[in-house]
């Protein structure tokens, strides 16, 4: 099947049920897989081929292909339900729309009887503004009246709200407030003064979440752009300064600035739980970490194939490792990716770098990671084996070593460097 010109493949032994409904102005297909709540939606769709599409499905796949029907009526009070990755809006016990637990960033108890759910706006989208900006839900608000016994097996069980509970809920399924799998490092009773409260930092491979004793919040590294080490009044703290964008909300409050406030004399000792030279566990592809000495080692080497990738802007100024490929950060998801990964689809290894691969390097490394599992589990054209790195200390300090090893650094501008 075609999916926005990019064909789906799905195994036929993994097809575990098939739905028919209409939707908008044309039917949609639901294909759901066996062992996973996943599933591959198609739609365009007429009325004519709802016959024939169930007999090829019965024929070839030996599943019954069965017509959903959604709610009409228009109605802004109903039911929920939990199927899968789902959160299900149920009127008359048909279903009126869902929403992919996934999506949502957090939630909160907005009153005693409304809880209101945020969500994350995707990545293909922030570089897409005016008219070409499609619409996102950013923000749901229930109304959740009654109580609930916390315990439905216990008769004499605690009574909680009907909304404690659905926030409780969406919590644990949308791996809010519980997440799945162990966390890097946890930072405890970390003083924050926006948005003010002390939060148990809990860092993840993809994201960080901040724990606290009302509010939970859940940031996903790619939505940081600026990091700041900012001095107190007092002089005797100091603030890190985390800009998002998109901003965390609570409510009709954002927050695009989370403000930690840390005291100058206090050390810390934190034993991180990840492998010191594999950045990420939870991809196909996962990137690693190279050094300066040996990315230039490997640069030297007679025979190896290797592409650097530059992600700079502005900054490229001033020198850069000899023969990189300069992809801005800032264009990377407007077309970049995609060029690079079809320039580099016959290249074994890339390394990728920033100024200081703290932030820009990273992600474009991750992005390109991704979008190239992304295209291998469609069925498309990607490399069959990648290696991707991130150059440890970006070229500050590749520079700092080699500016003056001319088969290494080209281009090198002293006077740009000296401040």
């Amino acid at each position: 099947a075609l999916e926005g010109g990019k064909t789906i493949n799905v195994t036929a032994s993994e097809i575990k049920w098939a739905d028919w409904t209409r939707v908008a102005r044309n039917y949609q297909l639901k294909i759901g897989l066996k062992d996973t709540w996943k599933k591959e939606t198609f739609e365009g769709f007429t009325h004519a081929d709802q016959d024939s599409l169930g007999d090829l499905i019965k024929q070839h796949f030996d599943v019954n292909m069965d017509v959903k029907e959604i709610s009409w009526r228009g109605w802004n009070w109903g039911s929920t339900d939990v199927r899968g990755t789902d959160l299900v809006f149920l009127v008359g016990n048909k279903p009126a729309f869902e929403i992919p637990l996934p999506t949502v960033a957090n939630s909160n108890i907005a009153g005693k009887t409304e809880v209101s759910l945020e969500f994350i706006q995707p990545d293909s989208n922030a570089n897409k503004t005016g008219k070409n900006a499609p619409d996102e839900l950013m923000e749901l608000r229930l109304y959740i009246p009654g109580t609930q016994q916390k315990d439905d097996d216990d008769e004499n069980g605690e009574e909680i709200s009907a909304a404690q509970m659905f926030h409780e809920t969406i919590k644990e399924k949308a791996d809010i407030g519980q997440v799945s799998g162990e966390s890097i490092v946890i930072f405890h009773e970390v003083l924050v003064s926006t948005p003010r409260g002390r939060y148990d930092i809990h860092m993840f491979p993809n994201f960080l979440r901040l724990h606290g004793k009302t509010y939970d919040y859940k940031v996903p590294y790619n939505t940081i752009a600026r990091l700041f080490l900012l001095p107190r009044a007092d002089e005797q703290n100091i603030s890190l300064v985390i800009n998002l964008d998109p901003p965390i909300r609570q409510g009709q409050t954002r927050y695009p600035f989370l403000v930690l406030v840390f005291n100058r004399d206090d050390n810390m000792t934190a034993e991180l739980n990840i492998d010191e030279r594999q950045d990420t566990a939870n991809q196909t592809t996962p990137f690693f970490a190279t050094y300066p000495d040996e990315l230039a080692a490997l640069l030297r080497t007679p025979g190896v194939k290797l592409a650097v990738v530059d992600v700079r802007d502005d900054d490229y100024e001033g020198g850069h490792i000899r023969g990189c490929i300069h992809s801005p950060s800032a264009t990377f998801l407007d077309g970049g990716v995609e060029r690079l990964r079809e320039q580099l689809k016959e290249t074994p290894m890339v390394v990728f770098h920033c100024a200081l691969s703290q932030v820009r390097g990273p992600k474009a490394a991750r992005i390109y990671a991704e979008t190239i599992d992304e295209i291998r589990r469609k069925g498309g054209d990607a490399p069959v084996s990648q290696d991707i790195y991130v150059l440890r200390g970006g070229f500050g300090e590749f520079q700092a070593l080699y500016k003056n090893e001319k088969d290494l650094v080209e281009e090198y501008d002293a006077a740009f460097w000296d401040y």
